[in-house]
């Protein structure tokens, strides 16, 4: 690593991806001035950057584009603007859960957020498991309560939280590649658009009283969390653990 220095980058050096339905926002494109941390190498991603000022201008954006920057400030603007209950949102002044860190937790150190990040994980493999019997009911909340959506009780709960806990502290080991981050941090959106997605439909099956539509929203929330237990488990391999 060499010494700190000030580099801008452009919006159009963003990696902005097409609008889909479910996740596109109208989002502030940034200007972004970060603190760099360059490498010996003259390949450095935008990403390595730490973010020191952001200005805005309003563009229309994909929301998982932004996620990417999950580590950074840009994360927490662009995914405060989300679907109803997602569990990326701030819950600050709200009842905390059990993975919620104290004032002694050392959060240089990635072991400390991987409870939290392990145990949803398994959350999603018992849900994946048991789809059928969790959906049963028609109820989208049973599903919603387990990935963190409504309630505290869930480890996906708030798990922005960990993911930027994790990506703050890769930041800071110097023997984690580009790529590696590049990975986790692609994957941290990934992550956070797949519950917003499985959130969505079965928030949707509360406010509709035709069978069919229910059935439908609930064939694409089990859609939308097949392909969440594929980036999860990308991101899991792709943590560095000690």
């Amino acid at each position: 690593w060499g010494p700190r220095s000030r580099c801008t980058t452009e919006p159009s050096a963003l990696p902005l991806e097409g609008m889909d339905s479910n996740g596109a926002a109208f989002l502030p494109s940034p200007l972004v001035t970060a603190e760099c941390l360059p490498r010996q190498s003259p390949r450095l991603s935008w990403k390595r950057c730490r973010v020191a000022n952001v200005s805005m201008a309003a563009q229309p954006v994909n929301r998982r584009a932004f996620a990417g920057v999950v580590g950074g400030t840009l994360g927490s603007i662009a995914l405060s603007v989300t679907n109803p209950g997602l569990a990326a949102t701030d819950f600050s002044g709200v009842p905390q859960s059990k993975y919620s860190l104290g004032p002694k937790a050392d959060r240089t150190k990635v072991e400390t957020f991987l409870p939290q990040i392990d145990d949803g994980y398994k959350v999603l493999q018992d849900l994946e498991k048991n789809w059928k019997a969790k959906t049963e009911a028609l109820d989208g909340d049973v599903v919603r309560r387990l990935i963190g959506t409504v309630g505290v009780t869930s480890p996906l709960f708030n798990i922005r939280k960990a993911l930027t806990g994790v990506g703050d502290a890769v930041l800071n080991k110097m023997d984690v590649s580009d790529e590696t981050v590049e990975t986790l941090q692609e994957a941290s959106g990934a992550i956070l658009d797949g519950i917003s997605a499985i959130d969505f439909q079965l928030y949707s099956v509360n406010f509709t009283e035709l069978l069919p539509t229910k059935e439908k929203l609930i064939n694409q929330g089990k859609q939308a969390l097949d392909q969440l237990m594929i980036d999860y488990k990308r991101y899991l391999d792709a943590i560095p653990r000690a």
